[in-house]
């Protein structure tokens, strides 16, 4: 399976998925259940973790791309 980008995020910039949980104000179990494709990221934190991460939206949940247009 394909690594997940928030992932990818997190080893680029050398933190922890506990500082990125800090950071997004969600909990570390959070981050590595997105980062392990246990669960998606809802729609309601998607514009949250685009502006706090710069991670592309569509990257970040590409089955909602009609909705990034």
């Amino acid at each position: 399976m394909k690594k997940h980008p928030l992932r990818a995020y997190r080893e680029s910039k050398g933190i922890t998925a506990a500082q990125l949980a800090l950071r997004l104000n969600v909990s570390r179990s959070t981050i590595l259940r997105w980062e392990n494709h246990q669960r998606k990221i809802s729609t309601d934190l998607l514009e949250h973790v685009y502006k706090q991460t710069g991670v592309s939206k569509y990257l970040l949940r590409p089955d909602l791309m009609r909705l990034f247009r």
